[in-house]
């Protein structure tokens, strides 16, 4: 009866070892599942790629502490719900209201002296950075544990560029979401539009200027205001794509035989930048009517936020200088 007793208590206790385990097996599956859908891989665009950043950013879960230390991620991360605790400081963009009372602005533009430790301080489990910095402020954040992702830079960021970079992020943040898809279909709003444009501005020629009278720089295609014109249909009077912004030749340009005419500079609003526009040709009127496009008064004069582009805010730039060419042709 004793050695009946024991073989049940023995086949129990198996049992139970069992299900112990089969209960632990169960759970460290389910907790790799939950791993595994916590994870975030953020590839680069084809742009960066050939930059030689080939690896994909892998991240153990959701960042929640993101820093930007460039304008061209922030509105997309913004929208998609990604929480940000820095962001740079410009006059390009006018960053929400509530993103600004937030995060902590940097004064990365045009400064020298910036103190990667300021970023350190913040604790960030993400820094966006543009590439151009990666064997400085990049190896820094690195060195100190801290994922870093690199970002197209400089004075010119295309639209080509700002697409490609945005995908990316919606792939790894926001996919298959409405916010994500929100920020996908307006390219391809633009971009139908943009169709649009290209059959009515076939064959017509623009001159574009960067301006601080009395310093007048020519861009091409290649140039922020340049590339957008470029994607409306419009040709461009100077081609060097090599250098798409270089000082005006004043003998050249009167040879140029421009449709219409775009100065982008550093004013805060269009009516701002058209005075000292004007105020400088004033000066020398027998010269800047020897340009078609100036003569005629088909003349288009746009502020700081065309100077250089802010993210996906390009969408609504170019929306808005579709709009403003339209509106002038309609007089």
């Amino acid at each position: 009866m004793l050695k009946n007793i024991n073989r049940v208590l023995y086949i129990a206790l198996i049992i139970m070892i069992l299900l112990l385990a089969l209960v632990s097996c169960k759970k460290k599956i389910v907790e790799n599942k939950i791993d595994k859908a916590n994870k975030i891989e953020i590839n680069y665009p084809k742009n960066l790629i050939d930059f030689g950043f080939t690896e994909p950013l892998n991240l153990s879960e959701k960042p929640s502490r993101v820093v930007a230390m460039a304008n061209a991620p922030v509105m997309a991360l913004y929208e998609m719900g990604i929480e940000m605790v820095g962001i740079p400081t410009t006059r390009v963009v006018k960053w929400p209201k509530d993103l600004l009372d937030k995060t902590t602005q940097l004064e990365i533009v045009m400064n020298a002296n910036f103190d990667i430790e300021s970023v350190v301080a913040l604790n960030p489990d993400l820094v966006l950075i543009g590439k151009s910095h990666k064997d400085t402020y990049g190896r820094i954040l690195t060195d100190v544990n801290i994922p870093v992702y690199y970002v197209d830079d400089g004075h010119v960021v295309s639209y080509e560029s700002i697409k490609m970079l945005t995908e990316e992020l919606v792939n790894a943040f926001a996919k298959d979401t409405p916010s994500g898809q929100n920020i996908m279909n307006k390219f391809d709003v633009l971009e139908n539009r943009l169709e649009e444009q290209k059959n009515k501005n076939v064959g017509k020629y623009v001159m574009v200027l960067q301006s601080s009278p009395p310093a007048h720089y020519i861009q091409s295609s290649g140039g922020t205001l340049g590339n957008m014109l470029n994607m409306m249909g419009f040709e461009n009077v100077y081609t060097d794509m090599k250098s798409p912004l270089v000082p005006l030749d004043m003998e050249q340009a009167i040879l140029y035989e421009p449709d219409l005419f775009f100065a982008v500079g550093a004013s805060e609003t269009q009516e701002e930048f058209k005075k000292i526009m004007e105020e400088d040709f004033a000066k020398n009127p027998n010269y800047w009517n020897e340009i078609k496009a100036i003569k005629d008064g088909n003349t288009f004069y746009l502020p700081i936020s065309f100077i250089t582009s802010g993210g996906i805010d390009v969408i609504d730039k170019i929306n808005q200088l579709i709009d403003i060419v339209e509106k002038n042709h309609a007089k």
